[in-house]
């Protein structure tokens, strides 16, 4: 531990420098312990100093001018942020070498590939050949994590821990089935894919120390200021060990930058004492979830009346999976699918102003 860190208030944009002291207080508060081997070596924690917004606009401009779309806002820092974005390059770099190191050592062999049998599912066509022919390599490069997409604002940091076709909500009862958005990206875009399959056989070879610089390191370089993480854009935790080290993450990430972290689940596995996280579930089996999600028709989205309803009162709907009643007795809200504008499920039950001990449906449906 250094002796001064700065605190991001990212709710009023301002900086605090704070003592060792005042920031063990903050962990305590954030309920984590702090991550022993994690040193910082007096980096400040700030956010954008060296991106060059206005070369962001001009490239930005161009690119929907020429394509009528929207660039990737993680290419856009990749373009335009001049240092910050050779910092990341630079770590990507070294941790590709420690653990191409890490995993032949380990393997006892002399080639740092993953053979395909070792991967799991591919759904892209193009990749599966691909790596069906050569194997993956070890490495960390590109764009590991991303900020935001088409729903999410790019204050938001995208964390994928699986690919889609990977999940291990694969279990035969998840709401969306092969209606997954998740799939159909991956079988599209064959790069989505290839990124969650390096995460998912590279981060879990990292140490503590060199995932938390890692993740610093796009939290600093980002094009907007991250208020916001989201776990599993695709897949979902794989054990209980995953579901507590990213618990513990985000209470290390809350207390040093304010940064809140948000996670989507399908897995039943123990909740209760996951304090740093709020967790959107997908599944009534999960004990101890801020809030749940459940898919309907839409001819039954359509009978819930907007906004929150604490009356008691219970709507009947029949959901798509299992024909089976939803229970509305706790209140309701109707997802309006503009995570833009809302946000209501990046934020804690106080944010919103929910009842801390009562269930919240959310109830979405396919557009």
């Amino acid at each position: 531990m250094v002796d001064i860190y700065y605190y991001n208030k990212v709710y009023n944009n301002m900086k605090y420098k704070i003592t060792e002291s005042q920031f063990k207080k903050l962990v305590e508060t954030a309920k984590i312990k702090p991550f022993t081997d994690a040193d910082y070596d007096n980096v400040n924690p700030t956010q954008n100093k060296d991106t060059d917004f206005g070369k962001i606009k001009n490239l930005d401009d161009a690119y929907k001018a020429k394509t009528g779309q929207k660039r990737d806002s993680t290419e856009q820092w990749r373009q335009a942020s001049g240092p910050m974005a050779k910092r990341l390059k630079d770590l990507q770099a070294r941790l590709t070498n420690v653990l191409q190191d890490r995993y032949m050592g380990k393997m006892g062999t002399n080639r740092p590939i993953i053979p395909a049998d070792k991967l799991g599912k591919i759904g892209n066509k193009q990749l599966a050949k691909t790596l069906g022919k050569y194997g993956m390599e070890v490495e960390i490069k590109g764009k590991t994590f991303s900020y935001g997409n088409t729903k999410v604002p790019e204050n938001t940091l995208v964390v994928n821990l699986t690919t889609a076709f990977n999940c291990p909500s694969k279990n035969g009862d998840c709401q969306w089935g092969k209606r997954c958005y998740a799939h159909q990206t991956e079988v599209q875009y064959k790069d989505t894919e290839y990124r969650n399959l390096r995460n998912q056989h590279t981060l879990g070879m990292l140490s503590v120390k060199e995932l938390l610089e890692l993740v610093e390191a796009y939290i600093e370089s980002a094009p907007n200021r991250i208020k916001f993480i989201r776990i599993h854009e695709d897949g979902d935790f794989q054990d209980q060990e995953t579901l507590e080290f990213c618990d513990k993450l985000a209470g290390h990430l809350n207390a040093k930058y304010g940064i809140q972290t948000t996670a989507y689940t399908h897995r039943v596995l123990d909740y209760s004492n996951i304090n740093n996280m709020t967790i959107n579930a997908s599944s009534y089996k999960i004990k101890s979830g801020d809030r749940y999600f459940v898919v309907v028709s839409e001819e039954d989205w359509n009978k819930i009346p907007e906004g929150l309803d604490f009356s008691g009162k219970d709507i009947p709907m029949q959901s798509i999976e299992n024909g089976q009643k939803i229970d509305t007795t706790h209140g309701t809200y109707r997802c309006p699918c503009d995570c833009r504008n809302c946000m209501f499920c990046y934020r804690t039950k106080a944010q919103n102003g929910e009842p801390e001990n009562n269930m919240i449906s959310v109830i979405e449906t396919i557009h």
